[in-house]
């Protein structure tokens, strides 16, 4: 039977996935929380284009659920064009797949031409948000549904979609490979695990966490026998990554694990984002590694999401990209009031501070202010130092050792 077929797969699942038995304790936290002291206007993603330009305070309360085993099931819809539109099956007391406003959240695969040897799982990006200001619909900061202009992403959206979604191209190093596309919407980098309310009638369904581990346990069921699996994520989807990466490599241990985060080598070690981790309820869906014994909140920055996979699990290749001077980390960063006075600086050190705590991770960084590359077409164009983007992702792609490639000449 082809990989991708049938309409509704149910499968017994355990560990995180989107929904929770209903019997689970329900833990309530609350604190308050001041947006950061900054004159920056939230960046925009897209979604919408008016801001709020001052800050105000915000009372914080969170609702976190502890995810215990569940049953789970999916249902599937035939595109055309070889896509499938996925929807996870919540069962009756579970919490349900959702998008930040409540709405339905669902996933996309398309069969690669090398069968379920080699698989592509892709954790898209669309910002973030963590207050009353970033979290109000209006500033525009983060992707609130899955589609923001359509009900949902149909094929000749998806086929259209350039970079490491293009099959037709013969120098995509991944055009044989299976597709997993994951949306975003729920403003917590794929990571969170908490109804949160923000001020007066502002509640954020923060299930960015339970979302992508129902699409990770999908994969993991439906590709049992994935000889070479590639995880990687754009922007917001990069921040996540690597633990996602460790995650499906202790699910399928006898898969080749690849993992390229790209753009978001600039978010450092620091308090205001340690703080989105812990109020997103982040925290609660780690892994039970070593690793993460006793690690609080404050431990917990994004750099530690890379290093902490590298020192678990030694087999899984982790890699990066990013633009010297990307223009979204450089406003995300301000507006958290993290300063960006020279954000290459910031990334080659953040570089350092993954391989002091773990091993070497290969990073490409290219001049400019772009973000993102894997769904562009300057992904078959880019070259820094004479390498080629295309070539060193098709090594790191194949299992060939790669080495830095770091712009000399990076113009802001």
């Amino acid at each position: 039977m082809h990989r991708l077929a049938g309409v509704v797969l149910a499968f017994a699942l355990t560990g995180l996935a989107c929904s929770a038995d209903a019997a689970v304790e329900e833990t309530a936290a609350s604190s308050t929380t001041a947006a950061p002291n900054s004159s920056t206007q939230a960046p925009t993603t897209g979604a919408d284009t008016s801001s709020t330009t001052e800050a105000e305070t915000t009372t914080t309360e969170a609702t976190t659920t502890t995810v215990a085993e569940a049953s789970a099931g999916y249902a599937t819809r035939e595109l055309g064009e070889g896509w499938i539109e996925i929807d996870h099956i919540a069962a009756d007391g579970e919490v349900p797949c959702q998008c930040s406003d409540g709405s339905d959240w669902n996933f996309y695969a398309r069969e690669g031409r090398a069968g379920s040897s080699k698989v592509m799982v892709l954790f898209e990006g669309g910002g973030a948000c963590w207050n009353e200001l970033t979290c109000t619909p209006s500033t525009g900061v983060y992707k609130r549904r899955v589609s923001d202009d359509r009900e949902s992403y149909e094929a000749t959206a998806l086929a259209a979609i350039g970079g490491v979604f293009d099959a037709s191209n013969p120098a995509n190093p991944l055009a044989d490979y299976t597709v997993v596309f994951v949306p975003y919407c729920t403003g917590d980098t794929h990571l969170g695990n908490a109804e949160v309310t923000y001020g007066d009638d502002l509640t954020i369904q923060h299930r960015g966490a339970l979302n992508s581990r129902a699409a990770m346990d999908w994969v993991v069921q439906t590709y049992a026998d994935v000889d070479d699996l590639f995880v990687t994520g754009m922007s917001a989807g990069s921040v996540p990554t690597p633990l996602f990466a460790g995650m499906l490599a202790d699910d399928l241990p006898d898969a080749r694990v690849v993992a390229l985060a790209d753009a978001s080598g600039g978010y450092p070690t620091a308090p205001e984002f340690s703080a989105v981790i812990e109020a997103n309820g982040s925290m609660d869906i780690l892994p039970d590694w070593q690793v993460y014994e006793g690690v609080t909140a404050a431990d917990l920055g994004i750099p530690a999401l890379a290093w902490s996979t590298a020192a678990h699990n030694p087999d899984i290749v982790l890699a990066r990209y990013d633009n010297a001077y990307d223009g979204v980390q450089a406003a995300f960063r301000s507006f958290l009031g993290v300063t960006a006075d020279d954000l290459l600086a910031d990334i080659v050190a953040i570089d350092a501070e993954i391989e002091e705590n773990s091993r070497p991770i290969s990073s490409y960084i290219a001049p400019g202010d772009d973000h993102t590359i894997l769904m562009s077409d300057r992904l078959y164009t880019e070259t820094v130092a004479g390498v080629a983007f295309v070539d060193w992702l098709s090594d790191l792609v194949e299992g060939v050792p790669v080495g830095d490639v770091i712009c000399t000449e990076c113009g802001p």
